[in-house]
């Protein structure tokens, strides 16, 4: 059983201005409502006190209404693992670590190159993220623009090279949805152990502002009737999507986020599901898509609290940069960005090796947030303050002026007490050596991905996946 983090530390927005603006959100479903575009859902709504326009589609969301989903929605829950030990309990009050896809081209250090990504890519992303220590969920981070088997590829890299717990994107409608859950079906051992072991969680998202389309929503039911993971995160960008403010912003965002819980659980109450509000901001200069900014550390306190709030897990950003390289700008962007995601709250913990402002995916990149994030642990680990930590009896048997490095104590406690990175140097300047974390981090994905020895599915299985993706393909 992987074990997460306690965060939270870290609280920029007070719990009253958070009440305040999860208040607002639930105004704005009552209200104002939301735009739902899939027949079934509104139907649900309809039978269950929502008002529904029959015209434009509009749905208001009832405030009890939204109070009972929250209710009914479990406050924590596995996130399963074909091996054992790589399974975890997602709560409000844990974080854990993983990368996440979408980036259309790879940061390739080996040609010191930008380039197309390709279906190995996929395949190496996954390797990676199953060898990584701190890495506790698997995703393919890779997308291929021109295939239109994106997401079948991607489910069968996650399932074949990881035993941990494995993430995808919807990139379909709800046909094609039943297809990839027949595959996780093949590996969990038949559809009725779907909901127990757990061994996939799927990325949808709200259209913000306010809107959840047709091919999100079919996600969405499908998802949940079985009883997987859901993730509903709205990408709103403040000015452009969501208000200017960030308070506005986030209260749009907290409501797209409820009104996708109010659907998965009453489609299948008790269903697990994971909710946010993007940190990302929009560059009002660029029109481009930030992958850091100040304010970012402002969305990771308010949404981590929100999770506490509500009592539900909420999935964060950190790990990532606006950087094109492995530079300067990216030690900083994701370092900081990591610290605010764990101690700002959040529970999964996406996007590291992420760079280019989400346009690049670098496996070097992971394999650095990866020991950034066991930075992130080592910072926010409790304090011990018993007898055996406040050391008196050690202080007292050394003299003045001595010191402590022959000390039993000292022997017994550097190892858990100091944490040693593998990857940053502490050395004097007659050895110093230029890009040596890179170097480092170069070596030790090279290394990791060749040491990447899986357990294998069974023939049986193999042949299964093939076949329902054969058949996928005549569908599209």
């Amino acid at each position: 059983m992987r074990k997460g983090t306690k965060g939270g530390q870290l609280n920029l927005v007070s719990p009253g201005q958070v009440k305040k603006i999860h208040g607002a959100a639930l105004k704005i479903l009552e209200n104002k409502g939301v735009k739902v575009e899939e027949p079934e859902a509104r139907n649900l709504l309809d039978e269950n006190g929502c008002e529904v326009d029959p015209e434009s589609h509009v749905v208001k969301f009832p405030e009890k209404l939204v109070k009972r989903s929250l209710e009914n929605a479990p406050s924590s829950f596995k996130m399963g693992a074909r091996d054992e030990e790589n399974e975890f309990e997602l709560s409000y009050d844990r974080s854990y670590f993983t990368a996440g896809t979408g980036t259309t081209s790879v940061l390739d250090q080996d040609k010191n190159t930008r380039r197309k990504a390709t279906g190995d890519d996929l395949v190496r992303a996954v390797k990676l993220g199953d060898q990584l220590q701190n890495i506790d969920v698997v995703w393919s981070i890779f997308t291929l623009t021109d295939d239109p088997m994106l997401g079948f590829r991607q489910l069968y890299a996650v399932l074949t090279n990881s035993t941990k717990h494995g993430a995808i994107v919807n990139w379909y409608g709800g046909e094609l949805t039943d297809k990839l859950i027949d595959m996780i079906a093949v590996v969990a051992g038949g559809r009725k152990k779907l909901s127990k072991k757990k061994l996939v969680t799927m990325y949808a998202e709200p259209v913000s502002p306010l809107t959840f389309r047709k091919e999100n929503l079919e996600v969405l039911m499908r998802w949940t009737d079985v009883g997987l993971p859901l993730l509903w995160y709205p990408a709103q960008k403040a000015g452009a999507t969501a208000p200017m403010t960030i308070a506005g912003s986030l209260a749009q965002a907290f409501a797209e986020s409820l009104g996708g819980n109010v659907i998965a659980q009453l489609n299948n109450p008790g269903t697990p599901v994971i909710l946010g509000a993007s940190p990302l901001v929009m560059d009002m200069r660029s029109a481009l898509n930030t992958y850091f900014s100040p304010e970012m550390l402002i969305i990771q306190s308010a949404t981590g609290q929100w999770g506490d709030l509500i009592e539900m897990p909420i999935y964060g950003t950190g790990g990532c940069t606006n950087s094109y390289d492995l530079d300067y700008q990216a030690g900083v962007e994701s370092a900081v960005s990591l610290y605010g995601a764990v101690m700002g709250g959040q529970n999964l913990i996406h996007d590291l090796s992420f760079a280019g402002a989400g346009d690049v995916g670098s496996l070097e990149l992971l394999t650095l947030t990866d020991e950034i994030a066991g930075m992130a642990k080592r910072t926010v680990r409790n304090l011990s303050t018993d007898e055996e930590a406040i050391a008196m009896e050690v202080i007292e048997e050394v003299e003045h002026g001595g010191d402590y490095l022959r000390e039993n104590h000292t022997f017994k406690h550097f190892r858990s007490e100091l944490m040693a990175p593998e990857l940053i140097r502490r050395i004097g300047d007659e050895k110093w050596e230029g890009d040596y974390s890179v170097k480092k981090a170069k070596a030790k994905t090279r290394d990791l991905l060749d040491k990447s020895d899986v357990k294998a599915l069974s023939q049986e299985e193999r042949d299964q996946l093939d076949e329902i993706i054969k058949e996928a393909r005549a569908q599209i």
